[in-house]
């Protein structure tokens, strides 16, 4: 069973073109999320990382311990960083 993870209140997001830039105001750290880092923090807000991971999976069925590595070391180092809380 994965953990779950929800965004901190500290967070403020701002689009920029296929680019996703995160500001923790508490830490004043940046994260820049593309791609399937940008596609994962949006739907952390809709969905539990185990539904996260099989819409990952439809789109990269032969992939599966590739796509559980990432999502798992992505939540981790968002988490470490503040940008996402237990």
């Amino acid at each position: 069973m994965m953990m779950m993870y929800r965004k901190t209140d500290k967070v403020r997001e701002r689009e920029e073109g296929d680019k996703l830039l995160l500001f923790n105001t508490q830490t004043k750290e940046l994260a820049l999320l593309e791609g399937m880092g940008k596609a994962v923090w949006m739907l952390l807000s809709e969905m539990s990382l185990e539904e996260i991971e099989s819409k990952l999976l439809e789109f990269h069925p032969n992939e599966k311990e590739k796509v559980k590595a990432y999502l798992s070391k992505f939540v981790e180092d968002l988490a470490e960083k503040h940008f996402l809380v237990k």
